[in-house]
């Protein structure tokens, strides 16, 4: 069958998903033909590659689609519940609210998880998300016996055969982390297995993950390209490592390492890293009713219960010690661990773009939760965004404007539209009552896309002003067109002399969603809105309120009425925080 002038499907943000419907139809021959079946599916037409050659640096990782290489934008994606039930939330839903916002290109379906549901793969099919396929090896070894082969061949021969169809299935891989334990989580030490028992765990990966699969997959899906596992040879121990292939940067949260990691080492494919934080409130609520959550702290048994780490809560508060204030009330903690997350992860995402082309992707970890817990989570189990959601939004954005060390950086992925004139970057130096003290302009033209280059210095006196009270606004513009802007606090967030903020609040309410404007006339920092609605999506939060700027950010929820009042709202920022 061939398909003339075909239409090519496009990952997201470079175009169409044109799919193509095959009607298939079993009929019973003689004087009268009688249909005995008949069913319908769905096809794309398009070229996806994985470019692992050699080049100076290491060994490439990078995705080509339709011959065009690919910068990678998205998050390990676990299994929507851990009991196959959604915490009420169709998937439908978590597209829409949860992926599609934050400008993804691509999700990891983890090796600790499942092969997904049909539904699934055709959301990603239909909306340009490509899709990395871990088969569903991880964290432990594996026998590579026959009669375990043979249960892996059913496995292979059913799921496979599923997923083949789908254009989004971009990659299959052999597992996640196994090859990683074997060799650097001390197995033979810690379970007493004997020096030949090892070389045989060995040996026996190699059977299994290196030579068995590929081989039945060359069969049954020759066209998608299968890597061993994930990382594919690198250890988070050994930075040099993260030059071949791609890596699971854990040198922040389990090494303790600082955000600015990334920049030093940002390896060639981000595949995996992260950091924890709380759930808020009302999702702790629900695991711990009728306990005051204010009062709990980090040792407490509910709290301990819910934390899957081994380097356990604690290490939340070692990060906050470095930089952000520590409340005692426990609310004020998960808010303002909540920024740590946040920020942390979005400088995280920005310095793997700005290392473009050496790096090509990132996938943090991770997108969901599995049940209502502390986790590395941008959204918990009942669909509430932590303040890392709209970190990434931003950080994912097509283009990105920075200033890192005095440093102006500009970054793009944008391919369908993209701005081919001279583009501007204005800087203002404001103070935390809104005065602006300077700006500054720097002009530069890109020919190519994406693209990530340097493009100025800002002299160190201009962050000096004002002590603690200075801010800069940066925006990225073509002619009057805004591309990016981004804000840029010299000042650690513990050590920033805000003033107290009280903002004005109006409110316009209509059935299911609810307009909020807010104004201040001093620096409101990382504001939050919150609300009792559980899983109620917003707009816009955890963002900063400029002085004089009011603004306005949209919540809906089937609870919200016409009759709703402030009362409905509790606001929290930094300002609040450093005030008590």
């Amino acid at each position: 069958m061939g398909v003339e002038n075909p239409r090519l499907w496009m990952p997201r943000g470079w175009g169409e998903q044109p799919l193509y419907q095959v009607v298939r139809t079993l009929v019973k021959g003689g004087a009268e033909e009688t249909v005995l079946e008949r069913d319908t599916t769905f096809f794309g037409i398009r070229e996806i590659q994985l470019d692992r050659s050699e080049d100076v640096e290491g060994e490439r990782f990078q995705f080509v689609v339709n011959g065009r290489p690919l910068y990678v934008k998205g998050a390990n994606y676990l299994p929507h519940d851990r009991w196959m039930g959604g915490g009420g939330r169709t998937l439908e839903q978590v597209f829409q609210e949860d992926i599609l916002p934050l400008h993804f290109n691509m999700l990891r379906v983890w090796g600790g998880g499942i092969y997904e549901s049909e539904e699934f793969y055709q959301l990603a099919d239909r909306y340009g998300i490509l899709v990395w396929q871990d088969l569903p090896f991880a964290c432990t070894a594996y026998p590579s016996d026959p009669t375990f082969r043979a249960s892996v061949e059913m496995e292979l021969e059913d799921q496979v055969k599923r997923l083949r169809k789908h254009p989004s299935l971009a990659l299959l891989c052999g597992n996640n982390e196994v090859l990683e334990g074997l060799k650097h989580w001390g197995w033979q030490r810690s379970y007493g297995y004997s020096d030949e028992e090892y070389r045989e765990m060995l040996t026996g990966y190699d059977a299994l993950f290196r030579e068995w699969i590929p081989q039945k997959l060359k069969v049954l899906v020759p066209d998608v390209a299968y890597i061993h596992g994930s990382p594919v040879s690198s250890n988070w121990g050994r930075p040099e490592s993260f030059l071949k292939g791609d890596s699971h940067n854990w040198r922040v949260w389990f090494g303790g390492k600082d955000f600015k990691e990334f920049d030093q080492n940002p390896g060639r494919f981000a595949s995996e890293y992260g950091f924890q934080a709380f759930p808020e409130r009302k999702t702790v609520e629900s695991f711990a009713p009728g306990v005051q959550v204010e009062r709990l702290t980090i040792e407490s048994p509910i709290l301990k219960n819910r934390q899957r780490s081994f380097v356990g809560n604690q290490r939340i508060t070692d990060y906050l010690l470095r930089a952000y204030p520590v409340p005692e009330d426990f609310v004020d903690y998960i808010y303002v661990g909540q920024l740590l997350q946040g920020d942390g992860m979005g400088y995280a995402i920005r310095a793997l773009r700005r290392a473009y082309p050496l790096n090509s992707g990132s996938l943090y970890w991770q997108l969901n939760d599995v049940w209502p817990t502390v986790s590395w989570s941008g959204v918990d189990y009942w669909g509430n965004h932590k303040a890392l959601h709209y970190r990434v939004r931003e950080a994912y954005a097509p283009y990105i404007v920075d200033l890192v060390e005095g440093a102006i950086w500009v970054a793009s992925d944008e391919v369908l539209k993209p701005e081919l004139g001279p583009l501007v970057v204005e800087l203002k130096g404001l103070d935390y009552f809104g005065r602006q003290l300077w700006t500054e302009q720097f002009s530069f033209r890109s020919e190519r896309y994406p693209f990530s280059q340097k493009e100025g210095e800002l002299a160190k006196e201009k962050l000096e002003q004002c002590g603690g009270q200075l801010f800069v606004e940066l925006e990225l513009k073509a002619g009057q067109k805004l591309l990016a802007r981004n804000l840029f606090f010299p000042t650690l967030p513990k050590e920033m002399q805000l003033p107290k903020a009280a903002p004005s609040i109006s409110l316009e309410a209509s059935q299911g969603r609810l307009r909020v404007t807010l104004c201040s006339p001093v620096l409101v920092k990382s504001l939050f809105v919150e609300t009792p609605w559980q899983g109620a999506q917003y707009s816009d939060n955890f963002f900063d309120l400029l002085p004089n700027r009011p603004y306005t950010i949209e919540i809906t929820h089937s609870a919200i009425d016409e009759v709703v009042g402030v009362e409905m709202l509790r606001l929290t920022s930094l300002n609040d925080i450093l005030a008590r």
